[in-house]
Order: structure tokens, then sequence, then C-alpha cells
């Protein structure tokens, strides 16, 4: 790692880009102490910016965000969220190796408050053998933090055929008779009928209410009476119940469709009057909630 002081100019020459750009970039980044002017032009690392070369899971994280995320916050919603959603998916397992595709998402998941372990202890699917239905699962993190602490439960993970390829390429041996992989697009029917639980992590906060509900009926025909619908998403405060800069942290992300408690009722309500939001409850220090919801039809 570099300690000494890199001038500007070299730095732009490196990059390739207009050194008056980069001058303007660093010195803005320098005021939030990413990066620190040591003397005109040159500027060294701080512990800011150090993560960032050191830390591959937050860098792969903060590439994403950049990348694909921020774009989306800055557009309306409607065709353009669309077409940005299905560019990140399409572009995170191809443009990436398996390592690199697996590491934000993982290392997001790592987290104090989005560890799987939040879930885990508040798992509220039942007892006995049980079939989970990870719909957006990824390369199947979740699901191995729930077969390696629930022995009774069989997963089923589902996401784009090419995240799919290389989380069955990625499972350890340990876990393959226990978690198979399928690929689906979750606004089609869903494929698994009967399963216990259709298990929707961090997924539905991505799409406004109308896509939401196109998700959520996907789902009905494959639903038993009395299968489970869990969410495991953020839950934003209602009126007067946090401090506005924490509701201002919740509000942050993207162009999503942020939701109160009650917001997350009436998105089940008008989908289908069959579904019946059982529980919402939020783990101590999880930044997601769970919300266990039941077909009744």
């Amino acid at each position: 790692m570099r300690t000494s002081a890199v001038a500007i100019k070299d730095l732009a020459r490196r990059v390739n880009r207009n050194e008056n750009i980069v001058r303007r970039l660093i010195s803005h980044a320098a005021t939030y102490h990413v990066f620190f002017q040591e003397k005109p032009d040159f500027f060294i690392h701080t512990a800011g910016s150090r993560i960032l070369t050191e830390n591959e899971g937050m860098r792969s994280w903060m590439l994403v965000g950049l990348g694909e995320t921020m774009p989306g916050a800055l557009k309306k919603d409607g065709v353009y969220k669309m077409a940005l959603i299905s560019r990140f998916f399409k572009l995170l397992p191809t443009c990436l190796n398996v390592r690199r595709s697996a590491t934000p998402m993982s290392w997001h998941a790592q987290l104090p408050g989005y560890s799987p372990q939040y879930l885990i202890d508040h798992f509220p699917f039942g007892s006995g053998d049980i079939t989970v239905v990870d719909v957006g699962g990824g390369i199947g993190h979740i699901a191995r933090a729930l077969a390696d602490n629930c022995p009774t439960v069989q997963c089923m993970v589902q996401d784009r055929p090419e995240v799919i390829s290389q989380a069955e390429q990625a499972l350890p041996v340990n876990f393959q008779d226990r978690i198979r992989f399928q690929p689906h697009d979750f606004f089609q029917n869903q494929p698994v009928h009967g399963a216990d639980v259709y298990l929707l992590r961090h997924v539905l906060h991505d799409w406004s209410n109308k896509y939401a509900q196109k998700i959520l009926q996907a789902l009905i025909p494959a639903l038993k009476p009395g299968a489970k619908v869990v969410l495991n998403d953020r839950i934003i405060p209602g009126y007067g119940e946090a401090h506005y800069l924490k509701e201002r942290e919740a509000r942050y992300e993207t162009n999503a469709q942020e939701r109160t408690p009650d917001d997350w009722k009436s998105l089940f309500r008008d989908t289908d009057l069959w579904f019946n939001v059982m529980r919402i409850s939020k783990p101590s220090k999880s930044y997601l909630s769970i919300m266990d919801v039941a077909w009744e039809g």
C-alpha cells in the first residue's frame, strides 16, 4: 500500500482522465475525509479511502452502488426503473467472475445489521420437515445459513440463469443434498407448487407497488392453503415513530419503494385479500424486519 503522496497529474495519467476533472473529484472527496491533501495537488490515503483499497467486499459493494443503483435514484419510477433493475442483474454475474459476483451480496449479508442470523433466530416457518423456496436468492448464501442452522429445512434457490449457473458451481459439497437451484423470473408464475414457505429477502423494496404486486401475484398459483410468504426486508418508520434522522437514513436507498408497516399491509391486501399479514417483527439490532404472511385461499 502506497503511503507517500500521489500527484494529481500522475493519477490522471494512470486512470487516463482529464487532469482537472481528477483534481476536482479527489479534492471533493477530501472534504469528506476520503483522501487527504498533503500539499497542493498531492493527496494521500485516509482510513476512509484505504478501506476501499484493502476490503474487497466493501469495494465491490460500492462499485455496484455507484455503477448501477445510483443512476436509478436519479430517475423516475416506471420503464427506466424496470430496465435498470434488469440490466443490473444481467451485468452483475456476467461482468464479474463467480467470486466477484458473490462478494458484494455475501459481504453485505455479513454486516451486523444484515446478518441471516436474525432471520434464523426468529424463524417463523413452523416445525418438522419444511421446504423453503428462496425467491431471488442469489448464490444461496441465505439458504446456506438456513440449512446450516435448521436441520429439517430443504431449500430451493431461484434466480436468473446466469446467477444460478454460478451458484451451483460455488455450492459446497456438504449442502448439495439440502439446497437445489432453479432458474426463474419472479415475474412469471412460480413453478414450485406446494412449498411451505416462499422467502423474499430484500427483494420487494427494489420495486414500486405496481411491480411488487406482480411478483406476489406470480406466487399465488403455487400457494397451498396455509403456506407462508416470509419477507425479510426494510420497514421505514410510520409517522412520528422515529427521529427524522433515522427516517431519512431508512429512506435513502435508490428510487425503490420503501414502506411503512401500513404500506406493507396495504400492498398485500391490494394484491389479494387471501393474504393475511400475521406478524411483523424487527429483531433488535437488525436493519431488516420479518413479515410472516399466510395464504388463506
